[in-house]
């Protein structure tokens, strides 16, 4: 049996979907944790059953991560108690459906301020390379985390049957991390995806997700 890995592993969304599940998974490797999201009832409940399942160090943090002097003091309080995170799983984020008129702009403000852009992950590690250091961006597709209907998401027939569960995602993007992939989109219904966005012109699949996300 591999022995376990004592490193920490910080995981930002942890409270539930991926985040749950990247917790979970690197808890069974071993890891110690840093578990942060808003909902601080939620990531203690999973931090005691990791703890007692798993035997390994967990630390819970409430923190809003739009904003980004609470991001720095999160830093700061880590360091104070000598934890250096050796894997981030950047996962916390939130979407919004309907008419953006109809929004509410600092709900739109703090989704912006928590996106990690696919582009933004691929510039990321081909210059943090050289230092050997990964960034590796997970590209999930529809999946059954609950953040659709957190974002108030109709989710229809036709998404249903795109949906993955969270175990599968997750697993597939800790091998692709761990092997240096630059990104990775888990899933055959995922990956004919990118093909057919790729392969037609963006007014067409626009309208065709379009219809697929309200029929």
């Amino acid at each position: 049996m591999k022995p376990p890995d004592k490193s920490w592993v910080l995981v930002t969304g942890a409270s539930s979907g991926f985040g749950e599940e990247f917790a979970r998974q690197y808890a069974e490797r071993g890891h110690s944790l840093v578990l942060v999201a808003r909902r601080l009832d939620r990531l203690q409940r999973l931090a005691e059953a990791l703890r007692e399942e798993f035997r390994v160090d967990v630390v819970v943090e409430r923190v809003d991560l739009s904003d980004v002097a609470a991001v720095n003091q999160l830093h700061q309080r880590l360091r104070g108690r000598g934890i250096a995170i050796d894997i981030l799983i950047n996962n916390a984020g939130h979407g919004l459906q309907g008419p953006f008129l109809d929004g509410q702009l600092n709900a739109a403000l703090a989704m912006v301020q928590l996106a990690y852009v696919l582009r933004l992950s691929e510039g990321l590690h081909r210059e943090f390379k050289r230092d050997g250091i990964t960034v590796t961006a997970l590209c999930p597709g529809m999946s059954d985390t609950g953040f659709a209907a957190a974002a108030q998401q109709k989710i229809t027939p036709a998404l249903k049957l795109l949906m993955m569960q969270p175990a599968p995602v997750v697993r597939a993007g800790i091998r692709a991390l761990d092997a240096g992939r630059m990104s990775v989109v888990p899933g055959l219904a995922n990956k004919a995806m990118v093909i057919f966005i790729w392969a037609t012109p963006r007014w067409l699949h626009q309208a065709i997700l379009s219809h697929a996300m309200n029929t």
